[in-house]
């Protein structure tokens, strides 16, 4: 740990052990708090003490069994599902700047980019570094294609999302190096029939349309062993964006339907059996992306008709099985998850000059489709040795296939009529991790327990690609590249001692590693050898050290969540880019090679407080300081020198968010709030030259309003009321240039829901 060489933490560590240092000399005997949940598994409201408000007990499954949040010797941090119905936050891009230590940028194909304490794959890594799970399933494709195209999960049957910051690649394996978004969705209960319908609408600065949602689900109990859960929505996002060459308004607009349904039967208390389907179905007009050149308005775009339509469906089915093994405990999770995404991405500006020599036209796109499908298989025992052992035993393994294509028509701009194409190519790409992982407590006192984990994984690759069209010489040319495959084995491990002070303070430390997978490369116009380029690449690794406290104070009314880490990233993966000698044609291609080490080291602080009656204050402030410690090598075709900002890490960012609730009659209460985020610059990813995007900082303040009449709410919220162009990401990294994606606008909206 570099504390000492850090004038940030040489001024919080003294300041949050003085504050640990008086709690304990006065007030060393805290009652226990409260730790029970709701079925649903949404935290729950109590009144203690004097009878004012207490704060929430939350839990949460971040070590894959049930804990108060306050117990987990791990960073997390929970949003409820409600509560993002209620700030109509429905995508990843409203929500993230709840969490400390997570960014989110927009490729130019609307691909989301996840970055935790500054580990991303915008570095130019090939596979992702933090890994999504569904409840408990692995969601989604390892590699980019696939895991960037992650669609946003509807919060409407959401119990909650929680965010484990820093490696978890001990209990979650690959992709987990920077850390792990997890939704869980509500389970079916048996204890009585309920439901809820939802209905609302909603206008966004210079938006062409309104937007509506349409909500309702249902708990139904069959008997007191068998409940089902059925829910389903539709929501139109109005669009904002105008495009110059057709005279379409509000292109961006999005329609997005879905539902899910789960099925929970519980014959006796030894076993249960969960099944869950879950479906979504997500379709735009256009990306949204803005032409950042001269001449253009703030929200236009220039591009050819229909160049920026997609659609994205889900499918993601699990099974649950529980038993009961005497004094243990034996949990199967089986998933099927597939994502069939489609998008077509503006290529004009890249292959211009070929298509005028080909066609009487100038426009084309290239229109991208990617069906991830992947299957995982988890099976894990746990139970206890005597009162000191808690273990935990488990195999995992898990298939995915990605057989992407890409075609490219070439169209008359403003009509969309086509006039041929220029290539056609499929890339096919296996993916397969086999891995078994221990995980043993030793309780040495009631207060003091030290955790370690191992996992060792064996991870193979393999990737095919066909191609055939005008950018290979003519119409009728082909390309084939063998098939180009890799393996290679990661072992993880977990070492964290846990003092519990009192009932309601905590200490922990946590060393941790995680890693990302490698893969093959392969190479149009050639072989490696032709090139003398890495046939593949190894999985990169991090290295956590983390030093945290989690506390409740003056009867339950305040928390404190605190930790110092530092993260040391090795054998970075990096994009690499090459020429095609043979044919000029080819726009210039890709490929990974591993870099040396990158560090990233803060502070995370996070409160939550309920002062007076009705009123809850949370926020946090974070400082990540996420740098190079190597440069890359000499022959590199991008440039990061030794002390150079890492990709989407930003030094300090910060949320506050305060709500009132007061009683307005004996049946209506009232509530008003507002929540205001910070998010620090920082820099893109890094080029072919010195030069990199650069992000400004910004702060977004939204605010929302409502009453609550018997089972009856009326909520009404306003988000980036300043209105604020934030820029997502820049025209440094869109493709083709010259693009630029921003937060969206001011929008306004009105929310009725009926809960029965």
């Amino acid at each position: 740990m570099t504390c000492r060489q850090n004038k940030t933490l040489r001024i919080w560590v003294p300041c949050v052990g003085l504050l640990l240092g008086n709690y304990l000399a006065t007030d060393s005997a805290r009652a226990q708090a409260t730790a029970n949940s709701t079925p649903s598994g949404h935290a729950t409201d109590g009144p203690q003490g004097n009878g004012t408000d207490t704060l929430q007990s939350v839990i949460v499954t971040a070590q894959k069994y049930s804990q108060n949040l306050q117990d987990v010797p791990v960073p997390v941090s929970v949003i409820n599902g409600q509560s993002l119905l209620e700030k109509n936050e429905l995508r990843l891009q409203d929500y993230f700047s709840e969490v400390p230590g997570l960014i989110l940028s927009q490729g130019s194909f609307n691909f989301q980019y996840v970055a935790i304490r500054g580990i991303s794959s915008n570095i130019g890594g090939v596979s992702t570094a933090t890994s999504v799970m569904l409840d408990d399933v692995p969601f989604g494709g390892t590699y980019v294609d696939g895991g960037n195209v992650m669609p946003d999960i509807d919060p409407g049957e959401l119990s909650r999302l929680e965010v484990l910051r820093g490696p978890q690649g001990t209990l979650y394996g690959a992709s987990s190096m920077g850390g792990l978004v997890k939704y869980v969705t509500l389970d079916p209960s048996t204890s009585e029939f309920s439901g809820r319908v939802q209905v609302g609408t909603s206008s966004v600065s210079h938006g062409a349309t309104l937007g509506y949602n349409v909500r309702a689900s249902a708990n139904i109990p069959v008997n007191d062993t068998l409940a089902i859960r059925v829910s389903g929505f539709s929501r139109e996002e109005p669009g904002y964006i105008n495009d110059v060459v057709t005279g379409q308004r509000g292109v961006n607009e999005q329609h997005v339907s879905g539902g899910h349904l789960a099925t929970l039967w519980s014959p006796s208390e030894q076993w249960s059996l969960k099944l869950s389907a879950y479906f979504q179905d997500a379709r735009a007009s256009g990306v949204n992306n803005v032409v950042t050149l001269p001449g253009f308005g703030e929200w236009d775009q220039n591009t050819p008709r229909d160049s920026g339509a997609s659609n994205t469906k889900v499918q993601a089915y699990s099974a649950t099985l529980k038993a009961s093994l005497g004094s243990a405990e034996l949990i199967s999770i089986t998933g099927y998850n597939k994502i069939d995404s489609h998008a077509n991405h503006d290529f004009s500006g890249v292959f211009t000059s070929l298509v005028q020599q080909n066609f009487p036209v100038s426009g084309t796109y290239l229109a991208v489709t990617v069906p991830t499908a992947k299957f995982s298989q988890e099976i894990r025992v746990s139970g206890s040795l005597t009162q000191k052992i808690d273990w935990l035993l488990g195999v995992f393994y898990t298939h995915e296939s990605i057989p992407e294509s890409d075609y490219s028509p070439v169209v008359d701009p403003v009509t969309g009529v086509r006039y041929g194409s220029l290539i056609f190519e499929k890339n096919t790409d296996w993916y397969a991790e086999y891995a078994g992982f221990a995980n043993l407590t030793y309780h040495f006192t009631d207060r003091f327990n030290v955790q370690v984990g191992a996992r060792q994984s064996h991870i193979t690759d393999s990737q095919l690609y066909h191609g055939y069209g005008i950018l290979f010489g003519s119409p009728t040319s082909t390309y084939d590249i063998p098939l180009a495959d890799s393996s290679a084995n990661a072992f993880t491990y977990l070492l964290s001692p846990q003092f519990k002070a009192s009932e309601d303070l905590m200490f922990y430390a946590r060393l941790a590693s995680g890693y990302r997978a490698g893969g093959a490369n392969s190479y149009v116009g050639g072989s490696a050898a032709t090139y003398g380029l890495p046939p593949s690449y190894a999985p990169d690794k991090t290295y956590d050290y983390d030093l945290g406290v989690k506390g409740e104070f003056l009867d339950h009314k305040l928390s404190v969540d605190a930790s110092i880490f530092y993260i040391d990233w090795k054998h970075i993966q990096l994009g690499e880019l090459y020429s095609v000698p043979s044919n000029p044609d080819i726009p210039t291609q890709s490929y990974t090679s591993n870099a040396n080490r990158a560090k990233s080291e803060g502070i995370e602080l996070a409160i939550r407080a309920k002062p007076l009656k009705g009123l809850s204050v949370s926020g946090w402030i974070d400082y990540d300081n996420g740098a190079l410690v190597d440069g890359f090598p000499p022959n590199s075709t991008s440039v990061g020198e030794a002390g150079a900002r890492i990709p989407y890490s930003t030094r300090w960012s910060g949320n506050l968010a305060i709500q009132q609730e007061a009683a307005l009659s004996s049946r209506v209460n009232g509530f008003v709030g507002g929540m205001l985020a910070y998010l620090g610059d920082h820099f893109g990813s890094f080029q072919s030259g010195p030069q990199r995007q650069y992000y400004p900082p910004y702060a977004k303040l939204d605010l929302r309003a409502g009453l609550h009449f018997d089972a009856w709410t009326m909520s009404g919220y306003a988000t980036n009321v300043l209105n604020r162009r934030a820029l997502l990401s820049g025209a440094l990294e869109s493709y083709p240039a010259g693009y630029a994606t921003y937060i969206q606008p001011r929008t306004i909206g009105l929310n009725l829901s009926l809960d029965f």
